[in-house]
């Protein structure tokens, strides 16, 4: 196996951008801040060990390029949607869901859960960056933070440790977590990740089969997506109110 650290790119074929990640991540485990497209629960299969191992952890969500530009109100609803599709995705394979599929769920939720890790999405124009900025070093380029980004698809991240190419893109990072654009979206997001763990976890067959049962999982599962939902949209009108 190559030495992560051989290259100074990692594109999921000499080198993945997951095992260049979890390098990093151990080298120097005090900060992480990530900007992406999207946030699917597999990740933490794949790198939740040196998460895990962070002092800090900054997630900033963005908008994918096929969206439109559209009023703040319906941006800050699609961007959301897009979020949950991604979720619901990588949730619901067209498979029994695995005992392996409960637990990055689970780990996923406790690590965002911890007081320090933080979420935010980006609600106003387009934000197609992927970033990975740690104390020491940075990646700049086309993975998200996802399954796929960080294993399974050709993609490019080219990581620097130059300290003035690294101060320059913390800032940049933020300088866009401070905007007012950025939105606040921890609690929506476990929200969310809440309800489909309940989707999840493991049922009893009979009680698998019993549709009373059944009906009380989707109904929790809705409540604890529309509690998400009813906090991030006062949010939005604490914003719009001292905007």
């Amino acid at each position: 196996m190559i030495d992560p650290f051989a290259l100074d790119y990692s594109d999921n074929d000499k080198v993945t951008v997951a095992d260049r990640l979890a390098a990093e991540i151990r080298d120097d485990p005090r900060k992480l801040d990530v900007a992406t497209g999207f946030l699917t629960p597999s990740v933490w299969g794949i790198v939740g060990g040196p998460l895990s191992e962070l002092g800090s952890f900054r997630l900033l969500l963005g908008k994918d390029f096929e969206l439109a530009k559209q009023g703040r109100e319906r941006e800050e609803e699609d961007i959301r949607e897009l979020v949950r599709q991604a979720l619901v995705d990588d949730t619901q394979p067209p498979r029994l869901p695995l005992e392996e599929d409960a637990a990055n769920m689970q780990g996923l939720i406790d690590f965002l859960a911890r007081d320090t890790s933080d979420v935010r999405v980006w609600t106003e124009g387009f934000l197609h960056a992927k970033a990975y900025l740690l104390a020491k070093s940075v990646g700049v380029g086309s993975a998200n933070f996802t399954a796929g980004g960080l294993q399974l698809n050709r993609e490019l991240v080219a990581w620097r440790q130059d300290l003035g190419v690294v101060r320059q893109v913390q800032e940049w990072f933020d300088r866009l977590w401070d905007a007012p654009e950025s939105a606040p979206y921890k609690e929506e997001l476990i929200g969310i990740l809440e309800a489909d763990a309940l989707r999840l976890a493991p049922v009893d067959p009979v009680r698998r089969a019993d549709p009373h049962a059944r009906r009380a999982v989707r109904d929790r599962a809705a409540r604890l997506a529309g509690a998400g939902q009813r906090s991030s949209s006062a949010g939005s009108r604490r914003r719009r109110s001292t905007g």
